[in-house]
């Protein structure tokens, strides 16, 4: 667009000079040339050349664009082709398969015979291992896979290097766990506690197995634990695009609870819940000026999603939502923006009602009841969480 913009100025210019040029010669002259006929038939050249480079340009952007879609629609059906082929795979073992959710982290280990499951709402994590049933030493089979997996998953990192579940579960004795006393801990507390289901079942693979199951608790204050890891991140973004650390901080515990291994079943990545294809995209074009396609590995990088999902919320508030008059009232707007997206909040809110004329509780109240029920409560979680991160 730009380049486009340019070649317009450009043109003008050459125009406007041919034009003094022919006037000037004009007044010069014994007569003896047209120059008005020169000027206009230089004038239909130039205009013809115009628009062969505009119809050009034009054709490029929508091969660009086509092929874009082309590519993002081939990586959506690469990525779910791929989870439902390791979907299969789980499925001929296990009597259901567990996936992630935005505040569930599900992961199984190579064999696909263990699973953890880490709930970072409740703050609690689930061991199941499978065994065939009556196989000899099954119980001690388990604990080493338990261990394997509670050693996996508790000092594994994010993609910026961030311990996912560091400092966040402690014995009953109260001393948090770490590399060093691990192993005492499981021993102590988590293995003795491992129960069998009282009966086995027979997977699709005909084997009869049966499931044991380990429980932990994490500590009270995980949330807020996971929070402080990633506020220099956030608070980096909101001073860039100009939008509050604390709104950005509640919008990421209400998404998924600081989960960075978040995944929706509509495909939304990481701790602000990005959807790749539509607000990830438009995020990284306005930063960048490229679009391009967002893949599922960059947005599980919480510098990342943090930083597109700051640069969101932006959009929403000073493109989409600009005209809302009131920062309190363009809050509310951008919030329930970001959960049921800009084109309902035009068309039935912003459309639909002066909202110039209300104060900040009536349009409160009016979102609570005229948007969609999941955004309805959306609204009233984020603002209610904004007050706890009013550090910054």
């Amino acid at each position: 667009m730009r380049t486009k913009h340019l070649l317009s100025i450009l043109i003008v210019s050459i125009f406007l000079c041919m034009k003094l040029f022919a006037q000037e010669a004009a007044n010069d002259s014994s007569g003896n040339l047209d120059f008005d006929q020169y000027y206009e038939s230089q004038k239909k050249a130039m205009n013809s050349q115009w628009n062969s480079q505009h119809d050009q340009m034009e054709k490029n952007y929508n091969e660009q664009r086509t092929n874009m879609g082309k590519e993002w629609d081939r990586l959506i059906k690469e990525q779910d082709e791929k989870q439902a082929r390791f979907q299969a795979e789980i499925e001929q073992k296990w009597q259901e398969f567990s996936r992630s959710t935005p505040i569930k982290w599900v992961e199984y280990n190579k064999s696909q015979d263990a699973v953890s499951m880490v709930d970072f709402e409740k703050g609690t994590v689930v061991f199941e291992v499978i065994v065939i049933d009556g196989e000899p030493m099954a119980l001690e089979k388990v604990k080493e896979k338990i261990a394997a997996q509670a050693e996996n998953i508790f000092w594994k990192q994010d993609l910026s290097g961030k311990t996912t579940m560091g400092n966040q579960i402690a014995s009953s004795k109260g001393y948090t766990v770490n590399p060093d006393n691990l192993n005492t801990y499981l021993k102590e507390e988590v293995l003795p506690e491992i129960k069998p289901d009282p009966l086995p079942y027979k997977s699709k693979d005909k084997a009869k197995r049966r499931k044991y199951t380990a429980r932990v608790g994490m500590v009270k204050n995980h949330i807020t634990i996971r929070a402080e890891k990633y506020m220099p991140i956030v608070e980096k973004n909101a001073k860039r695009f100009n939008i509050d650390p604390e709104l950005v901080m509640a919008t990421i515990h209400t998404e998924s609870h600081f989960n960075p291994n978040a995944r929706s079943a509509v495909n939304a990545i990481g701790m602000m819940q990005i959807l790749p294809r539509f607000a990830g995209r438009e995020a990284y074009k306005s930063i960048y000026g490229e679009d391009k396609i967002i893949t599922t590995e960059y947005l599980l990088d919480p510098e990342n999603n943090i930083e597109l999902g700051s640069a969101y919320l932006k959009i929403l508030m000073y493109r989409y939502f600009k005209n809302v008059d009131g920062q309190t009232k363009r809050k509310y707007v951008t919030i329930c923006g970001y959960n049921c997206g800009p084109t309902f909040m035009r068309r039935k809110i912003i459309n639909k009602h002066n909202l110039s004329v209300m104060s900040d509780k009536e349009l409160y109240d009016l979102l609570k009841v005229k948007t969609p029920k999941e955004t309805r409560g959306y609204i009233e979680k984020v603002t209610g969480r904004i007050p706890l991160y009013d550090i910054f």
